[in-house]
């Protein structure tokens, strides 16, 4: 009898337990959060140290960090070039830059891939573009519109992002 009570109340405390849990959960938010607001194609992301999210807008050429209460602090900036590709190793954030290469000229592509730290210290690591014109890892691929595309449908496609042909 005496080995019994220790197991009924162990089942018990674990009933007790399981009931109040869910009782205690908070209430998750449905749906998508906007953290930050009058971004300019913010098309890659990655989550960074102590909640923040390190965003680059594109075309903007710029990096840049969302604290968790939606500051937006600039990071890194490279005017006419894209800033793109985020992701974030540690203290160490990585990206890339890169400019030309439009309508078919291979030659004026310049990119690379570089890492800054927490210190704002900026590295280059590789250059993809001397990569690219000797490799061509992706030759096989077309991108953008087709052919086929009319020069009325393309025309509705407004500046800053003329269409990819």
């Amino acid at each position: 009898m005496n080995k019994k009570f220790p197991i009924v109340a162990c089942l018990a405390a674990a009933a007790l337990i399981i009931l109040v849990a869910p009782a205690t959960a908070t209430q998750k938010p449905s749906g998508p959060e906007t953290l930050a607001e009058h971004l300019m194609t913010p098309l890659s992301l990655a989550l960074g140290p102590g909640k923040s999210v390190f965003v680059t807008q594109n075309f903007a050429g710029t990096l840049d960090r969302v604290d968790d209460d939606g500051h937006i602090s600039n990071i890194y900036t490279r005017d006419k070039w894209d800033v793109s590709g985020v992701e974030t190793r540690g203290t160490t954030t990585f990206f890339v830059e890169s400019v030309g290469a439009g309508q078919g000229m291979p030659d004026e592509l310049a990119g690379y891939l570089k890492s800054i730290n927490k210190r704002g210290e900026v590295r280059t690591i590789v250059d993809l573009a001397t990569y690219e014109r000797q490799n061509n890892p992706d030759g096989f691929q077309d991108y953008g519109f087709g052919s086929d595309v009319t020069d009325e449908c393309l025309a509705q496609i407004t500046a800053p992002f003329p269409p990819a042909q």
